[in-house]
Protein backbone atom coordinates (compact mmCIF):
# COMPACT_ATOMS: atom_id res chain seq x y z
CA UNK A 1 0.00 0.00 0.00
CA UNK A 2 1.30 3.73 -0.64
CA UNK A 3 0.12 5.83 1.41
CA UNK A 4 0.95 10.29 0.64
CA UNK A 5 1.79 12.72 2.67
CA UNK A 6 2.18 16.94 1.88
CA UNK A 7 3.23 19.40 3.68
CA UNK A 8 4.03 22.51 1.46
CA UNK A 9 2.80 25.09 4.03
CA UNK A 10 6.06 27.48 6.66
CA UNK A 11 4.79 26.91 9.62
CA UNK A 12 5.67 29.54 12.69
CA UNK A 13 4.51 28.87 15.61
CA UNK A 14 4.53 30.23 19.75
CA UNK A 15 4.06 33.58 21.20
CA UNK A 16 4.18 36.36 19.01
CA UNK A 17 4.86 34.98 15.82
CA UNK A 18 2.13 37.02 14.34
CA UNK A 19 4.74 39.91 14.63
CA UNK A 20 6.61 37.99 12.04
CA UNK A 21 3.87 38.19 9.10
CA UNK A 22 4.53 41.35 7.30
CA UNK A 23 8.37 40.29 6.99
CA UNK A 24 7.11 36.86 5.82
CA UNK A 25 4.55 37.84 3.33
CA UNK A 26 7.27 40.73 2.24
CA UNK A 27 9.76 37.69 1.25
CA UNK A 28 6.78 36.33 -0.91
CA UNK A 29 6.39 39.40 -2.84
CA UNK A 30 3.36 40.37 -1.11
CA UNK A 31 2.57 44.44 -0.47
CA UNK A 32 -0.91 44.92 -0.89
CA UNK A 33 -2.84 41.90 0.62
CA UNK A 34 -6.56 40.90 1.00
CA UNK A 35 -7.24 40.50 4.93
CA UNK A 36 -10.48 37.77 4.85
CA UNK A 37 -11.87 37.64 8.28
CA UNK A 38 -14.80 37.55 10.24
CA UNK A 39 -17.52 39.95 12.00
CA UNK A 40 -16.90 38.56 15.40
CA UNK A 41 -12.71 39.10 14.76
CA UNK A 42 -13.57 42.50 13.21
CA UNK A 43 -14.56 43.71 16.38
CA UNK A 44 -11.89 42.16 18.66
CA UNK A 45 -8.41 43.57 19.70
CA UNK A 46 -7.05 40.47 17.30
CA UNK A 47 -8.02 42.40 14.27
CA UNK A 48 -6.57 46.18 15.53
CA UNK A 49 -2.98 43.94 15.80
CA UNK A 50 -2.96 42.71 12.56
CA UNK A 51 -4.33 46.22 11.12
CA UNK A 52 -1.48 48.03 12.87
CA UNK A 53 0.52 45.05 11.06
CA UNK A 54 -0.97 45.39 7.54
CA UNK A 55 -2.00 48.96 7.08
CA UNK A 56 -2.55 48.46 3.53
CA UNK A 57 -4.32 45.44 3.58
CA UNK A 58 -8.04 45.40 1.97
CA UNK A 59 -10.25 44.01 4.42
CA UNK A 60 -13.05 41.47 3.40
CA UNK A 61 -15.58 39.91 5.59
CA UNK A 62 -18.67 38.54 4.38
CA UNK A 63 -17.34 35.12 4.60
CA UNK A 64 -20.77 33.46 6.63
CA UNK A 65 -21.04 29.99 5.42
CA UNK A 66 -18.71 30.40 3.53
CA UNK A 67 -20.99 30.73 0.87
CA UNK A 68 -20.28 30.94 -2.88
CA UNK A 69 -21.31 34.23 -3.31
CA UNK A 70 -18.79 35.83 -0.31
CA UNK A 71 -16.13 33.62 -1.81
CA UNK A 72 -16.90 35.54 -5.53
CA UNK A 73 -17.24 38.54 -3.83
CA UNK A 74 -13.84 38.61 -2.21
CA UNK A 75 -12.23 37.57 -5.28
CA UNK A 76 -14.10 40.27 -7.33
CA UNK A 77 -12.61 42.39 -4.37
CA UNK A 78 -9.13 40.75 -4.72
CA UNK A 79 -8.78 42.09 -8.12
CA UNK A 80 -10.06 45.70 -8.06
CA UNK A 81 -8.16 46.51 -5.01
CA UNK A 82 -5.16 45.41 -7.19
CA UNK A 83 -4.67 42.75 -3.89
CA UNK A 84 -1.54 40.32 -4.76
CA UNK A 85 -1.70 38.02 -2.28
CA UNK A 86 -4.11 36.81 0.85
CA UNK A 87 -4.58 36.94 4.65
CA UNK A 88 -7.14 35.08 6.05
CA UNK A 89 -7.34 35.43 9.75
CA UNK A 90 -10.02 33.82 11.85
CA UNK A 91 -11.40 30.18 12.45
CA UNK A 92 -11.77 27.14 10.38
CA UNK A 93 -15.26 29.44 8.43
CA UNK A 94 -12.51 32.36 7.56
CA UNK A 95 -9.71 30.13 6.77
CA UNK A 96 -11.83 28.13 4.42
CA UNK A 97 -13.04 31.22 2.77
CA UNK A 98 -9.51 32.57 2.35
CA UNK A 99 -8.55 29.20 0.17
CA UNK A 100 -11.56 29.49 -1.64
CA UNK A 101 -10.88 33.08 -2.67
CA UNK A 102 -7.45 32.12 -3.46
CA UNK A 103 -8.49 29.50 -5.97
CA UNK A 104 -10.87 31.78 -7.55
CA UNK A 105 -8.39 34.28 -8.95
CA UNK A 106 -7.45 32.51 -11.65
CA UNK A 107 -9.57 29.20 -11.54
CA UNK A 108 -12.73 30.51 -13.76
CA UNK A 109 -14.76 27.45 -13.57
CA UNK A 110 -17.89 27.42 -11.04
CA UNK A 111 -16.54 26.36 -7.73
CA UNK A 112 -18.73 23.08 -7.46
CA UNK A 113 -16.78 21.53 -10.31
CA UNK A 114 -13.31 21.72 -8.22
CA UNK A 115 -15.02 19.14 -6.19
CA UNK A 116 -14.34 16.80 -8.77
CA UNK A 117 -12.00 18.99 -11.48
CA UNK A 118 -8.64 19.18 -10.41
CA UNK A 119 -6.57 22.81 -9.17
CA UNK A 120 -3.36 23.96 -10.13
CA UNK A 121 -0.91 25.71 -8.40
CA UNK A 122 -1.72 28.77 -10.68
CA UNK A 123 -2.50 30.65 -7.40
CA UNK A 124 -1.86 33.65 -4.77
CA UNK A 125 0.19 33.90 -1.62
CA UNK A 126 -1.94 32.61 0.91
CA UNK A 127 -1.06 33.46 4.90
CA UNK A 128 -3.24 32.12 7.65
CA UNK A 129 -3.76 33.02 10.99
CA UNK A 130 -6.06 30.73 12.79
CA UNK A 131 -7.36 32.43 16.15
CA UNK A 132 -9.04 29.32 17.89
CA UNK A 133 -7.86 25.74 18.01
CA UNK A 134 -9.54 23.32 16.42
CA UNK A 135 -10.15 22.65 12.85
CA UNK A 136 -6.66 22.73 11.51
CA UNK A 137 -7.89 24.74 8.47
CA UNK A 138 -4.74 26.40 8.12
CA UNK A 139 -2.89 23.23 7.73
CA UNK A 140 -5.44 21.64 5.42
CA UNK A 141 -5.52 20.69 1.72
CA UNK A 142 -9.71 21.36 2.10
CA UNK A 143 -11.94 23.77 2.06
CA UNK A 144 -15.79 23.62 2.73
CA UNK A 145 -17.96 25.63 0.79
CA UNK A 146 -21.99 26.29 0.71
CA UNK A 147 -23.81 26.39 -2.83
CA UNK A 148 -26.71 28.19 -1.66
CA UNK A 149 -28.73 27.75 -5.20
CA UNK A 150 -28.58 23.79 -4.32
CA UNK A 151 -28.80 23.96 -0.36
CA UNK A 152 -25.35 21.94 0.11
CA UNK A 153 -21.64 22.24 0.82
CA UNK A 154 -19.27 20.82 -1.03
CA UNK A 155 -15.12 19.73 0.06
CA UNK A 156 -13.16 21.15 -2.18
CA UNK A 157 -9.91 19.66 -2.43
CA UNK A 158 -6.47 20.06 -3.44
CA UNK A 159 -2.45 20.33 -2.26
CA UNK A 160 -2.43 23.32 -3.86
CA UNK A 161 -4.97 24.77 -1.52
CA UNK A 162 -2.49 24.70 1.32
CA UNK A 163 -1.60 27.76 2.56
CA UNK A 164 1.88 29.10 1.79
CA UNK A 165 2.74 30.30 5.41
CA UNK A 166 0.50 29.47 8.72
CA UNK A 167 1.16 31.92 11.75
CA UNK A 168 0.36 30.07 14.62
CA UNK A 169 0.34 32.09 17.72
CA UNK A 170 -1.34 31.11 20.99
CA UNK A 171 -1.97 34.77 22.20
CA UNK A 172 -4.75 35.32 19.60
CA UNK A 173 -7.15 32.87 21.16
CA UNK A 174 -6.58 33.88 25.12
CA UNK A 175 -9.93 35.75 24.63
CA UNK A 176 -12.20 32.99 23.22
CA UNK A 177 -15.23 32.41 24.97
CA UNK A 178 -15.95 29.16 26.43
CA UNK A 179 -18.43 28.05 24.04
CA UNK A 180 -16.09 28.73 20.98
CA UNK A 181 -13.02 26.95 23.29
CA UNK A 182 -15.21 23.94 23.57
CA UNK A 183 -16.85 23.57 20.43
CA UNK A 184 -13.30 24.24 18.68
CA UNK A 185 -11.70 21.84 21.07
CA UNK A 186 -13.76 18.68 20.41
CA UNK A 187 -13.61 19.53 16.44
CA UNK A 188 -9.76 18.81 16.99
CA UNK A 189 -9.86 16.03 19.40
CA UNK A 190 -12.36 14.50 17.11
CA UNK A 191 -9.97 14.57 13.75
CA UNK A 192 -7.15 13.49 15.68
CA UNK A 193 -8.96 10.22 17.35
CA UNK A 194 -10.68 9.58 13.91
CA UNK A 195 -7.72 10.05 11.97
CA UNK A 196 -5.43 7.47 14.22
CA UNK A 197 -8.48 4.78 14.14
CA UNK A 198 -8.77 5.05 10.28
CA UNK A 199 -7.65 1.72 8.53
CA UNK A 200 -4.32 1.83 6.04
CA UNK A 201 -0.54 1.96 6.50
CA UNK A 202 0.14 5.99 6.91
CA UNK A 203 2.85 6.04 10.37
CA UNK A 204 3.41 9.55 9.61
CA UNK A 205 -0.29 10.12 10.14
CA UNK A 206 -0.45 7.91 12.68
CA UNK A 207 2.27 9.75 14.81
CA UNK A 208 0.24 12.92 14.40
CA UNK A 209 -2.65 11.60 15.36
CA UNK A 210 -1.51 10.28 18.32
CA UNK A 211 -0.12 13.05 19.52
CA UNK A 212 -2.61 15.18 18.88
CA UNK A 213 -5.23 13.42 20.60
CA UNK A 214 -3.08 13.09 23.74
CA UNK A 215 -2.70 17.10 23.59
CA UNK A 216 -6.24 17.66 23.39
CA UNK A 217 -7.64 15.50 25.93
CA UNK A 218 -4.86 17.00 28.27
CA UNK A 219 -5.29 20.85 27.27
CA UNK A 220 -9.27 21.51 26.36
CA UNK A 221 -9.80 20.81 30.26
CA UNK A 222 -7.44 23.18 31.52
CA UNK A 223 -8.33 25.83 28.52
CA UNK A 224 -11.57 25.53 29.61
CA UNK A 225 -11.21 25.76 33.64
CA UNK A 226 -8.55 28.78 32.40
CA UNK A 227 -8.70 30.52 29.04
CA UNK A 228 -5.63 33.14 29.70
CA UNK A 229 -3.30 29.87 30.38
CA UNK A 230 -0.82 30.44 27.38
CA UNK A 231 0.28 26.66 27.62
CA UNK A 232 -2.65 25.11 27.22
CA UNK A 233 -3.56 27.52 24.60
CA UNK A 234 -0.70 26.44 22.48
CA UNK A 235 -0.98 22.59 22.79
CA UNK A 236 -4.65 23.16 21.45
CA UNK A 237 -3.60 25.51 18.78
CA UNK A 238 -0.71 22.22 18.43
CA UNK A 239 -3.89 19.46 18.58
CA UNK A 240 -5.47 21.66 15.66
CA UNK A 241 -2.61 21.87 13.65
CA UNK A 242 -1.65 17.54 13.84
CA UNK A 243 -5.09 16.62 13.56
CA UNK A 244 -5.09 18.67 10.44
CA UNK A 245 -2.50 17.17 9.17
CA UNK A 246 -3.28 13.14 9.95
CA UNK A 247 -6.48 13.75 7.96
CA UNK A 248 -4.73 13.84 4.89
CA UNK A 249 -5.03 9.78 5.62
CA UNK A 250 -8.75 10.57 5.76
CA UNK A 251 -12.19 11.52 7.15
CA UNK A 252 -14.27 9.63 9.83
CA UNK A 253 -17.65 8.79 10.22
CA UNK A 254 -18.07 11.34 12.96
CA UNK A 255 -16.28 14.36 11.37
CA UNK A 256 -18.27 13.72 7.82
CA UNK A 257 -21.64 13.19 9.94
CA UNK A 258 -21.02 16.33 12.02
CA UNK A 259 -20.74 18.19 8.25
CA UNK A 260 -23.81 17.04 7.57
CA UNK A 261 -26.14 17.92 10.23
CA UNK A 262 -24.29 21.57 12.27
CA UNK A 263 -26.34 24.35 11.67
CA UNK A 264 -25.21 28.00 11.95
CA UNK A 265 -26.48 28.94 15.27
CA UNK A 266 -28.24 26.25 16.43
CA UNK A 267 -25.31 23.27 16.54
CA UNK A 268 -21.42 24.03 15.71
CA UNK A 269 -19.43 21.54 13.93
CA UNK A 270 -17.36 20.71 17.21
CA UNK A 271 -20.63 20.18 18.91
CA UNK A 272 -21.86 17.89 16.17
CA UNK A 273 -18.60 15.83 15.90
CA UNK A 274 -18.18 15.34 19.85
CA UNK A 275 -21.58 14.14 20.19
CA UNK A 276 -21.70 12.27 17.51
CA UNK A 277 -17.93 10.62 18.52
CA UNK A 278 -19.10 9.79 21.63
CA UNK A 279 -21.89 7.08 19.59
CA UNK A 280 -19.41 6.07 16.82
CA UNK A 281 -16.43 4.57 19.22
CA UNK A 282 -19.38 2.53 20.82
CA UNK A 283 -19.54 0.26 17.85
CA UNK A 284 -16.98 -2.33 18.72
CA UNK A 285 -17.26 -3.34 14.98
CA UNK A 286 -15.71 -0.19 13.17
CA UNK A 287 -12.37 -0.53 14.89
CA UNK A 288 -9.93 -3.20 15.30
CA UNK A 289 -9.25 -3.66 18.88
CA UNK A 290 -5.69 -3.88 17.89
CA UNK A 291 -5.78 0.04 17.06
CA UNK A 292 -7.45 1.17 20.25
CA UNK A 293 -5.38 -0.65 21.64
CA UNK A 294 -2.28 0.87 20.41
CA UNK A 295 -4.19 4.53 20.79
CA UNK A 296 -3.73 3.54 24.54
CA UNK A 297 -0.75 2.77 24.64
CA UNK A 298 1.08 6.01 22.45
CA UNK A 299 -1.76 8.77 24.42
CA UNK A 300 -2.51 6.92 28.23
CA UNK A 301 -5.97 7.56 26.86
CA UNK A 302 -7.09 3.75 28.36
CA UNK A 303 -10.05 4.10 26.98
CA UNK A 304 -11.31 6.18 24.18
CA UNK A 305 -14.66 5.92 23.86
CA UNK A 306 -14.86 6.80 28.06
CA UNK A 307 -12.32 9.96 27.13
CA UNK A 308 -14.74 11.34 24.29
CA UNK A 309 -18.02 10.99 26.94
CA UNK A 310 -15.59 12.61 29.61
CA UNK A 311 -14.05 15.57 27.41
CA UNK A 312 -17.88 16.52 26.11
CA UNK A 313 -19.08 16.01 29.37
CA UNK A 314 -16.78 18.98 30.68
CA UNK A 315 -17.20 21.04 27.93
CA UNK A 316 -21.03 21.43 28.97
CA UNK A 317 -22.13 20.59 25.53
CA UNK A 318 -25.68 18.78 25.51
CA UNK A 319 -25.17 15.20 24.70
CA UNK A 320 -27.73 14.47 22.06
CA UNK A 321 -29.03 16.09 18.73
CA UNK A 322 -32.04 16.67 20.11
CA UNK A 323 -31.03 19.16 22.76
CA UNK A 324 -29.89 21.40 20.03
CA UNK A 325 -32.97 21.67 17.99
CA UNK A 326 -31.80 19.03 15.65
CA UNK A 327 -35.28 17.85 13.76
CA UNK A 328 -35.47 13.72 14.21
CA UNK A 329 -37.77 13.36 11.21
CA UNK A 330 -34.55 15.13 8.79
CA UNK A 331 -32.09 12.05 9.99
CA UNK A 332 -32.46 10.03 6.61
CA UNK A 333 -31.74 13.60 4.93
CA UNK A 334 -28.77 13.99 6.66
CA UNK A 335 -27.64 10.03 6.63
CA UNK A 336 -28.34 10.92 2.45
CA UNK A 337 -25.89 13.84 2.81
CA UNK A 338 -23.36 12.36 5.05
CA UNK A 339 -23.37 9.65 2.68
CA UNK A 340 -22.90 11.45 -0.26
CA UNK A 341 -20.10 13.84 1.45
CA UNK A 342 -16.75 13.08 -0.67
CA UNK A 343 -14.83 12.84 2.51
CA UNK A 344 -16.52 9.51 3.04
CA UNK A 345 -13.98 8.12 1.17
CA UNK A 346 -11.45 7.02 4.21
CA UNK A 347 -14.19 5.96 7.00
CA UNK A 348 -14.51 2.38 7.46
CA UNK A 349 -18.28 2.12 7.42
CA UNK A 350 -20.12 4.18 4.98
CA UNK A 351 -23.61 2.86 3.92
CA UNK A 352 -26.80 5.14 4.13
CA UNK A 353 -28.19 3.10 6.59
CA UNK A 354 -25.37 2.76 9.07
CA UNK A 355 -25.01 6.32 8.87
CA UNK A 356 -28.44 7.23 9.87
CA UNK A 357 -28.86 4.35 12.78
CA UNK A 358 -25.49 6.39 14.21
CA UNK A 359 -27.69 10.06 14.11
CA UNK A 360 -30.46 8.02 15.56
CA UNK A 361 -28.69 6.96 18.63
CA UNK A 362 -27.18 10.18 19.01
CA UNK A 363 -30.30 11.97 18.28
Amino acid sequence: MISTFFLPTTVLCGEGSLEVLPRELASRGVARPLLVTGPNVLRGAVFQRIRKLLPQAEVFNEVAGPTEKGILDGAELFVSSGCDGIVALGGGTVLDAGKAIRLKIHHPRPLAEYAVHPATADMPVLAAVPTTGGSGSELSAAAMIVIEEESRRIRISSPHLMPSVAIIDPELTLDLSPAISASSGLTAFVHCIEAFLLPGYHPLCDALAAQGARLASEALPRVLANGRDIEARRDMMLAALTGAIASQKGSGIAEVMANAVAAPGRLSHGAAAGVLLTEVLDIPELWPQERLTKLAQLTGISSTAHAARDLLARTGIAPRLRDHGIDGGRLPEYARAAFEDLSTGGEPRSTEADLLAIYRRAW
